[in-house]
C-alpha cells in the first residue's frame, strides 16, 4: 500500500470508528499520530476530498465553530466491510 492509500484507509478507519459523529481533520491526524502516522493537513484533505469524491464520505460544517468536519456514508461503512 503507498502513502496516498495508507491516508485514505487511516481516514476511512477513523470515519468508520466514531460512526455518526463527525471528526475534523486535526483529529483525524491527532489520532494517527498517536498510531506513528505523521500525516500533513493537506495530505489527509486531499484524500477526504477523494473519499467524498467516491461517497465514501461526507463533509459537514459545524454551524458553531464554522470547522469543516466529516463523517462516514453508507457506502463508505459497506466500503471498509468489504476491503478489511
Amino acid at each position: 500500500m503507498n502513502r496516498t492509500q495508507e491516508i485514505r484507509h487511516e481516514c476511512l478507519l477513523q470515519l468508520y470508528g466514531s460512526g455518526s459523529i463527525p471528526i475534523s481533520i486535526n483529529h483525524l491526524r491527532k489520532v494517527a499520530k498517536r498510531q506513528g502516522f505523521d500525516y500533513s493537513e493537506s495530505e489527509v484533505r486531499d484524500q477526504l476530498h477523494f473519499l467524498r469524491g467516491q461517497n465514501l464520505c461526507e463533509e459537514i460544517t459545524d454551524r458553531i465553530t464554522g470547522e469543516n468536519k466529516y463523517i462516514i456514508t453508507s457506502e463508505g461503512m459497506l466500503a471498509y466491510e468489504q476491503n478489511d
